[in-house]
């Protein structure tokens, strides 16, 4: 298509874009609360040495009340949220739900207010202005959360302080308004209660409360949230955690269904309250590890990282030797990344996965027909309420069913319903589809930036993030696996996503940096589609020439003469050339006639310019985008690790004999994990030891030597000496005595009729309880089970208001809850949830820890352990414990919840399937040895059903077969799920060493593919 035609064309469909009537947003992962739509952090504003700042002012015009007429009122002007009019007017943005109390006849949702909106603003709470006050003087150092902790007990306070304090005229003549600026030797007001007076200086955490609670209760304010903060996007300015920046935002709705609701307060033990769904629904944004650049336009980025996760974790698994872990610890720093990808990434995924499986079925009619052509695709909307719709450059008479036309261009289609089935074996469509904002109304757009020339302008620090995000998507996005990107000046923190994609040039040190690779590309690529006279897409969807057409991007933070001429290659043939370039080059002279140009304001925004449309930007910091690439490259470490001890001293606890996984520790091993099993021992004196214990009566669960065993299995020594070492009979002794009531236990677990709560965690989590019924709250309620579940030694009522992003009032409340949800321990008659006074740890902090609650995953470990150390009679043992395996362990998660499970570098769901595969391949060993071909399939199939990806259970089913004398179907096994595989759209890679090996020993079976496959 002719360049001048380029312009007018994106121009005339992006204007019908922003007048076609809105949509609603698909994608599954919740909407950042944006500018103009929710309560987001607030913007930076001046210090109010002067007197006030401009929002101040803003604020000062805008709220009107005579005195003793009535509430004092807002009306909503663009950009505005309801946290930022309630920090402007009452004192603390956190509390933006009683805006939206007051308002709720005419507000929807407070994620979404309009301009011009009045609304009415509530008064200073009564509580506040009925309680005694305390003067306190401000020292270096003190922040109101400090001083709220101090006077009040609860950091998340401080809006009582502020709100009690903003009419004080301090003796310079100034006045608090801004909660992260007080000065030294001001005066405030704290104001007490007599409860909180007799709590001032108490140890520990606040007594319970049965109190029903209300919404609106404050959040600790983001550290590092000031004046001089910069906006994010979608909410603005947050927290950094080490190099990632986690901005505390408000996120849309929780659409979980009931079971995954958040609960209601039981009033006393044993008596839930009246349900309070409104006031207790989980709202992320509270949570302080939230990534706006993963989270913002609709969690797209977070889904797309999560799915390129999934595969390399696929990966992963198949160097997984049994009983050890691969890959390293993450260090702290990504902690945020991989909670906000494993909570909203991994909603967002399922829409991510819909929309390229709905265009690859837009075009997959068109791929069976040479004369056919594929839509020009323009931009993309997701909605939850309508659906997709596209928008296209050339009319449609038609779109294959249920596509329906919008209007009667013909350029715009909706997609109400989503197809099911599988995607068509096609390539995707429209590699360099990129998401760049969401609207007012929640909707998420995406631009087809192939064949464009975009301009990056306005604010150079929210021009540099957009741009980065584009890089990132790109990268990651599932229709975008073939594209190649030239990073000129920005985007290089990318590079470790995908290294073989990624062309780094360093505008610093090369000034004559050679971009010929990329000019070839864009000749070699038009060429073809002349000769073939064809659009690069339609090449793509059709095989055309029997061979790829691959997408290139260049991203430009610099311009050169050399960018000028791609830009203008690019433009020359936009349909035909399957590449496009983005320069970001704010404050310089704008190169060339750019066919789309993308305005950013500093409040984050993008506007498109001359069409008049207007987005919340997405947008990746440097440090973001940095924590992306060490996320993928730590995932993309297949080195083994150990998997780690509990770190308990005390040889009464089981756990100073295991690690999270139930194996033996080395120190209790007779033979170290290097040595065969079955070795002979060196002549030692009668009171020698090895390791600290006896070892001439070591013994291994299995029946025969490691030789026979890995002669029959597929299986090394190397692995039998991690899962199966010989253990003495004083070891074995401390085992059975530091678990009294393993047998107990487990009866009471498999029993229907006992009365023990009893939480399942490998498998579907669930719960089953005898307490107060829940029927509301049981996704919200288990999770809580859970997180107090895997912490034998109890969790402080900090940590698990900081963990679940509640304040502590609530986090008390729910505790109250699940209290009465669980119920009493029919053996002892005790609350399986006692009260927090009555455990109290060592150094005096008080804790929620749980009393007799059986857990599946506990029972695994305690089986695993008792199991391998009882030598050959330790069978019956690993059976029992593979019988608790109900599915892959933490399987259908409440969405967009268990952020704190991914917040640890110790990842106990990822050590369980290391020891059920440990287990399970132990058990298959020991039956192929033995002959007992059924037990062996049983197990393996226990190891596919916790681990679907993992090697190990392919290898051991060839064996089976084989033993079984199926020979061609352990040859059909193997060539698909081994020699075959690969998770993603690349070529199968090399074989992991241990496969290597295995197969290498049993030619025979590798023999047997071959005549399998020329049959």
């Amino acid at each position: 298509m002719p360049r001048a035609l380029m312009r007018p064309l994106v121009a005339s469909i992006l204007t019908l874009l922003v007048t076609a009537p809105a949509g609603a947003n698909l994608t599954a992962g919740p909407a950042i609360a944006h500018t103009a739509t929710g309560p987001a952090v607030p913007e930076a504003q001046d210090h109010p040495g002067s007197g006030q700042g401009p929002r101040q002012a803003v604020a000062d015009e805008t709220a009107t009340s005579e005195e003793g007429s009535g509430p004092a009122t807002h009306t909503v002007s663009p950009g505005d949220t309801l946290w930022q009019i309630s920090e402007d007017h009452l004192g603390a943005g956190e509390r933006y739900r009683e805006v939206y109390d007051e308002n709720s006849g005419q507000l929807s949702s407070p994620h979404l207010i309009h301009p011009g909106t009045v609304l009415r603003l509530p008064g200073t709470p009564e509580r506040i202005r009925d309680l005694e006050a305390i003067d306190v003087t401000v020292a270096p150092g003190d922040t109101l959360s400090g001083l709220a902790t101090q006077h009040l007990g609860d950091a998340g306070r401080w809006p009582e302080i502020y709100a009690a304090s903003t009419q004080i005229t301090q003796d310079s003549g100034a006045r608090l308004v801004d909660p992260d600026l007080i000065q030294p030797g001001w005066q405030l007001h704290v104001p007490v209660d007599a409860t909180d007076l007799d709590d001032q200086g108490a140890a520990g955490p606040q007594p319970e409360t049965s109190q029903p609670h209300s919404g609106g209760t404050a959040q600790t304010p983001p550290e590092d949230v000031g004046p001089d903060a910069a906006p994010a996007r979608g909410a603005v300015a947050g927290r950094h955690l080490g190099a990632v920046s986690t901005p505390d935002v408000a996120i849309g709705e929780d659409t979980t269904p009931a079971e995954g609701s958040a609960p209601a307060a039981a009033t006393q033990p044993g008596e839930a309250a009246a349900d309070s769904e409104q006031d207790d629904r989980t709202v992320l944004g509270a949570v302080p590890w939230l990534v706006a650049g993963l989270a913002g336009g609709g969690g797209i980025l977070a889904g797309a990282l999560w799915l390129a996760l999934r595969g390399r974790r696929r990966a992963q698994s198949r160097h997984r030797r049994p009983g050890l872990h691969v890959g390293v610890p993450l260090p702290a720093e990504l902690a945020p990344l991989e909670q906000t990808t494993q909570t909203v990434g991994a909603v967002a995924a399922v829409s991510l996965e819909t929309l390229d499986r709905v265009l690859k079925h837009l075009v997959a009619p068109t791929a069976g027909d040479a004369s056919a052509s594929v839509p020009q695709l323009v931009a993309a909307r997701l909605s939850n309420r309508d659906g997709i719709d596209l928008f296209l450059a050339d009319p449609q008479d038609y779109l294959p069913h249920p596509w329906e036309p919008i209007g009667d261009s013909g350029t715009r289609w909706r997609l109400a319903n989503p197809l099911t089935g599988p995607a068509p074996d096609i390539d995707a469509p429209y590699p360099l589809l990129a998401t760049i904002g969401t609207d007012d109304t929640d909707g998420t757009w995406l631009l087809n930036l192939e064949g464009l020339h975009v301009a990056i302008s306005g604010d150079p620090t929210m021009a540099h993030d957009l741009t980065r995000h584009l890089t990132a998507g790109a990268l990651l996005n599932p229709w975008s696996q073939s594209v190649q990107i030239d990073c000129l000046g920005i985007g290089q923190e990318l590079q470790p996503v995908a290294p073989s994609r990624v062309s780094i040039h360093d505008t610093d040190t090369d000034t004559d940096i050679d971009l010929e690779h990329v000019h070839h590309h864009l000749e070699q690529t038009t060429a073809r589609a002349r000769h073939h006279q064809v659009s690069a897409a339609t090449g793509r969807v059709h095989g055309t020439g029997d061979d790829t057409w691959p997408a290139r991007l260049v991203i430009a933070g610099t311009d050169t003469e050399q960018t000028r001429q791609l830009a203008d290659t690019i433009s020359a043939d936009p349909a035909r050339v399957s590449a496009a370039i983005v320069m970001a080059t704010p404050g310089q002279d704008r190169a060339g006639n750019p066919s789309l140009l993308l305005d950013l304001t500093p409040h984050g925004r993008v506007q498109v310019a001359g069409v008049g449309l207007d987005l919340v930007a997405v947008g990746l910091t440097a440090d973001e985008a940095a924590g992306v690439g060490m996320l993928c490259a730590a995932v993309d470490d297949h080195r083994e690790q150990p998997v780690p001890s509990h770190d308990v001293d005390d040889p009464q606890d089981l756990r100073h004999y295991i690690d999270h996984s139930g194996a033996l520790l080395e120190p209790h091993r007779s033979t170290p994990a290097h040595q065969a099993p079955h070795q002979s021992a060196p002549e030692l004196p009668d009171d020698s030891t090895v390791n600290g214990t006896d070892d001439h009566d070591a013994a291994s669960v299995l029946p025969a030597p490691a030789q026979d065993c890995v002669a029959v299995a597929a299986t090394t020594e190397e692995d039998l000496h991690q899962i199966a070492p010989p253990v003495t009979t004083q070891t074995r002794d401390r085992i059975s005595d530091a678990d009294p009531t393993l047998d107990a236990d487990l009866a009471a677990w498999h029993d229907p009729q006992s009365k023990r709560a009893r939480l399942q965690l490998l498998g579907p989590v669930q719960a089953r309880t005898s307490g107060a019924p829940q029927s509301h709250s049981k996704g919200y309620l288990t999770e809580i089970l859970a997180y107090l579940a895997l912490r034998p030694d109890g969790a402080t009522p900090d940590q698990l208001a900081d963990d679940f992003g509640l304040t502590r009032k609530k986090a008390r409340d729910y505790v109250s809850t699940v209290r009465a949800w669980l119920g009493e321990d029919p053996a002892t008659g005790q609350l399986h949830l006692p009260y927090a006074d009555d455990v109290v740890r060592h150094d005096g902090v008080k804790l929620y820890r749980l009393h007799g609650v059986l857990v599946d995953a506990d029972l695994f470990k305690r089986l695993h352990a008792r199991g391998v150390s009882r030598g050959p009679d330790g069978l019956t043992d690993l059976l029992a414990a593979l019988q608790l395996v109900t599915g892959q362990p933490f399987d259908r998660l409440r969405p967009q919840g268990w952020g704190w499970l991914f917040q640890d570098a110790e990842r106990v769901d990822q050590y369980l399937v290391v020891g059920i595969g440990a287990v399970a391949h132990l058990v298959t060993v020991h039956s192929l040895e033995t002959g007992d071909l059924d037990q062996a399939r049983w197990a393996t199939q226990v190891a596919k059903k916790a681990d679907p990806y993992a090697e190990t259970p392919n290898l051991d089913l060839a064996a089976i077969a084989i033993a079984e004398g199926r020979h061609q179907d352990s040859a059909k096994l193997l060539r698909a799920h081994v020699t075959d595989r690969s998770d993603d759209h690349l070529p199968p890679p090399e074989l992991p060493a241990r496969t290597e090996e295995i197969l290498d020993r049993h030619k025979g079976w590798l023999e047997q593919s071959q005549d399998a496959a020329a049959s």
